[in-house]
């Protein structure tokens, strides 16, 4: 039998050796709404549920305790997280490459708040897009900060 051919993860001729903004969303397991829900109709924003607060504490705790990469900004939707990591490398080249931070980044994120949780929070895998460029930047920002508003017309909006 043969198997499917899967999708290249990662950009053919990229240096993933150098610094970096990485643009991740992961998802809750089976899509499942447990993170957050939005609320407000006018200016509607994201209510943190207990798994959502610990994400929280967990992407604040890794953004104060790791010296290479930091979180620009995150959204923690209903059953979705976004986050914007940057990596900075060192100039003597002594820091991991890039591509190889951003899946420690995610475990860590994953590993830690499911055990603090005592259950399986996040599906298997994540998205991954290398921010090119500033204009590139700033769209996936203002994505990010308007993910709430657009919330019912998300490819990932499933009903309170």
């Amino acid at each position: 039998m043969r198997r499917p051919k899967r999708k290249r993860m990662r950009l053919e001729n990229y240096d993933y050796s150098k610094s970096g903004m990485y643009y991740l969303t992961i998802c809750s397991k089976d899509n499942l709404c447990i993170f957050s829900r939005i609320s407000g109709i006018h200016s509607p924003q994201t209510e943190l549920s207990e798994y959502g607060l610990l994400i929280e504490k967990t992407l604040d705790w890794l953004d104060k305790n790791n010296e290479h990469f930091s979180i620009d900004c995150y959204i923690i939707m209903p059953n979705h997280l976004h986050v914007i990591l940057v990596i900075e490398n060192s100039e003597d080249g002594s820091q991991s490459p890039a591509g190889a931070l951003v899946p420690k980044f995610v475990s860590s994120l994953k590993r830690h708040t499911n055990k603090m949780s005592k259950t399986v929070l996040w599906q298997r895998g994540y998205y991954d897009h290398i921010i090119r460029n500033h204009e590139d930047y700033l769209s996936r920002r203002q994505y990010i900060e308007s993910n709430p508003a657009k919330w019912a017309e998300d490819k990932y909006y499933c009903r309170p």
